[in-house]
């Protein structure tokens, strides 16, 4: 029962928290939406930090498990690079339904505010690049991927394409930043993968 409890608390919260922020998130708002009491909350996490972390976790696995889907629907490491820029084709769309991305929402919102939030997302996004370096890496290896591009630099700079692009969709509330950005990847940039 109390996992139950548990998991309606974040089913909740974590689109209020992707909103508001953690700040901007009170504790008459979390129980006004869950029609719990404090101590019905906080009978199911230590705090406000808690279940931030929590919902923040929530957040990110309704972010990324469409995009790893759709990743691990092909084999071969180039088609996986294609499948992230297809991915992020309608990452604007989605992310104005659930009141935008959770990773820049949280990064900008608990930047000053809450370190240990603001690390987990920087840990996050680091994992995000990291793994496209690895589908590059492992497409060298298997000479799917041109073997003289740096691995490390190619998705460092794919990725500060991406999120800077979304950045600044979100803030000017005009996709085509994104779709640009995308069309110069899709159309300059990968193309350098082949072999």
């Amino acid at each position: 029962m109390l996992e139950k409890t548990a998991n309606y608390i974040l089913e909740v919260v974590a689109p209020i928290f992707n909103r508001q922020g953690y700040i901007g998130t009170s504790l008459s708002d979390l129980t006004q939406a869950t029609q719990l009491t404090k101590g019905a909350l906080y009978g199911n996490f230590k705090n406000k930090e808690e279940l931030a972390l929590k919902a923040l976790e929530l957040n990110t696995r309704r972010v990324l498990k469409p995009l790893n889907e759709q990743v691990n629907r092909v084999e071969n490491h180039l088609d996986k690079m294609y499948a992230v820029v297809h991915y992020y084709r309608t990452y604007y769309e989605r992310m104005q339904e659930i009141g935008g991305c959770p990773f820049l929402n949280v990064s900008i919102d608990a930047k000053h505010n809450n370190p240990e939030l603001f690390h987990r997302v920087k840990s996050l996004e680091g994992r995000k690049q990291q793994a496209l370096a690895r589908i590059l890496k492992e497409g060298i290896r298997r000479e799917e991927i041109n073997g003289a591009i740096d691995a490390e630099v190619f998705a460092k700079n794919m990725y500060s394409l991406i999120v800077g692009a979304y950045f600044m969709s979100f803030v000017q509330e005009d996709d085509s930043y994104l779709n640009t950005a995308l069309d110069q990847l899709e159309y300059d940039l990968l193309p350098q993968l082949r072999m």
